[in-house]
């Protein structure tokens, strides 16, 4: 069997060995273990800082939304101006078209009102024509008489009444 001494010393050094790999995974995990903890660290403050983006970006989503509701409702203010006015134009452009017809209605009136006056005109002109004629005749049916002296012509005023009645009328 061999020494004594050299078995104990064997176990010693199986031992030294084992307390060794033992000392040298403790230090890998320590070492692993302080990675490990200062990648979390990191992870926790990237998940802070991931955090606060979002609560950023949810807040700019939030006046954003706000926005869209300001811009949605002032467009359903729009819609329906645009419907008021589109048919306050059709009852203008109606209007319009009726003024016209009213417009064209008495263009028609005055013109005949003016066919009626120039017509009125020339009878008037035709009854002056024909009093100046009749005061000619008159004139002249004076003149007869007075130079005639006393002999007695028919009168001519009854002949004169008739038409000088019917300009009058």
């Amino acid at each position: 069997m061999g020494d004594p001494g050299g078995l104990a010393w064997g176990g010693r050094k199986v031992w030294l060995a084992v307390a060794i790999a033992e000392l040298a995974i403790i230090l890998i995990l320590a070492a692993g273990l302080g990675h490990f903890v200062a990648k979390e660290q990191w992870l926790h403050s990237d998940m802070l800082g991931l955090r606060e983006e979002m609560a950023s970006a949810n807040g700019t989503l939030q006046t954003m939304q706000e926005g869209w509701d300001v811009c949605r409702n002032h467009t359903h203010v729009l819609q329906k101006n645009v419907i008021n006015l589109t048919q306050e134009v059709t009852r203008l452009n109606s209007d319009i078209a009726q003024q016209e017809v009213e417009k064209g209605r008495l263009r028609d009136e005055i013109s005949a009102w003016k066919n009626t006056a120039q017509h009125l005109q020339e009878q008037k002109d035709q009854y002056h024509r024909e009093v100046s004629w009749l005061q000619q005749q008159l004139e002249r049916h004076q003149e007869l008489r007075s130079s005639v002296g006393s002999a007695r012509l028919p009168s001519l005023l009854p002949l004169l009444a008739a038409p000088l009645a019917a300009l009058l009328v």
